[in-house]
């Protein structure tokens, strides 16, 4: 038998891997992706970017930190093969701005995740052992010993799923968008006129920035906290009135002269 030379096993290399010639690597918020040269294999949906801010990105931002979930979970699902891939925002040019993970994806590191491998495999063991599938402790020492080695570990939130540069992009900042729907729905029971809510949203956003707010303006968010509690302005916003003075700013208007959004999804 003829020894292989060494185009032969180039040649071969070559035609089991010929699939790579129509095979690009694409660039999207830092992360490199497998594609034709348009669109990533792992991309199920691909939307523009006025249709995702407009239908999803408040969604995203406000997600159910709030007792409620104002995230439309079917709908998105049916938008991303349930969850298994990701979905791709472009903007006019069809340029790619935004790459949303697959729902299902978890931040497990390769050992935890073969740990969580192992324990399930113990667990179907342990359901098909006629001792031990009645035993409600069989699986006990398993669960406390997963739990102690992922203690601590962080889920990744319905908002984390955003780059931040993409709210600062359109002007949104989650945090202070759920305070505004909390004040909305929560302590108010959705029953304000949405002009009143929406009056107060350049109030809070200057508050974040630590931007001045006057005696007026603190009144106007109090009084839609109902008498729970008065809401906690920064000290920076809060100083003048304290201090026995008014520094008073344009509503709506930072320091830098950057419009604060006022009604980014109609609430």
């Amino acid at each position: 038998m003829s020894q292989m030379t060494k185009q032969d096993r180039e040649d071969i290399l070559k035609e089991d891997f010929a699939f790579l010639d129509n095979v690009k690597v694409q660039n999207i918020n830092g992360k490199l992706m497998m594609s034709d040269g348009e669109v990533p294999f792992s991309v199920a949906t691909v939307l523009y970017e006025k249709e995702f801010v407009r239908d999803w990105l408040m969604p995203f931002a406000i997600g159910n930190d709030l007792g409620k979930n104002y995230f439309k979970v079917n709908e998105w699902f049916q938008i991303s093969a349930n969850g298994t891939r990701a979905v791709m925002i472009v903007d006019d040019d069809h340029k790619p701005v935004l790459i949303i993970a697959p729902m299902i994806n978890h931040n497990l590191t390769p050992r935890e995740y073969q740990m969580m491998e192992q324990a399930s495999r113990m667990m179907h063991s342990h359901s098909a052992d006629t001792m031990k599938k009645n035993d409600p402790n069989a699986n006990l020492g398993l669960a406390k010993a997963l739990t102690k080695a992922l203690d601590g570990k962080k889920r990744v939130t319905l908002t984390e799923m955003i780059a931040p540069e993409f709210y600062l992009k359109h002007g949104v900042i989650p945090e202070v968008e759920k305070q505004i729907y909390y004040i909305k729905d929560n302590l108010n029971n959705n029953s304000r006129d949405i002009k009143e809510i929406n009056a107060i949203r350049p109030i809070l956003y200057a508050n974040h920035r630590k931007e001045p707010v006057t005696k007026q303006q603190v009144g106007e968010v109090n009084r839609l906290m109902t008498g729970n509690t008065e809401f906690a302005f920064n000290e920076e916003s809060i100083k003048g009135i304290k201090g026995g003075y008014e520094r008073v700013t344009v509503s709506g208007v930072n320091s830098k002269g950057k419009e604060t959004p006022t009604d980014p999804l109609e609430c």
